[in-house]
């Protein structure tokens, strides 16, 4: 099912990391560190969706899709 959906990986788990933190849900927020990092995702703008979501870390595209999770 996750291949098939038309988000890229790397903006569907910064979307999901979000979700995680907002939520407060840790276990989902540990389960997908690693496939984010995975997916493209640095450590540091996995930093940034917990700590600075609007920082210039996650760039203008990326900002958006933790802007809207």
């Amino acid at each position: 099912m996750l291949a098939s959906l038309q988000l890229p990986a790397r903006r569907r788990e910064l979307a999901i990391l979000t979700v995680a933190h907002a939520s407060g849900c840790r276990y989902e927020w540990v389960q997908h560190e690693a496939i984010a990092a995975a997916s493209g995702v640095t450590e540091q703008q996995i930093v940034a969706i917990a700590d600075d979501p609007a920082g210039a870390v996650l760039g203008s595209a990326d900002a958006a899709v933790v802007r809207l999770s």
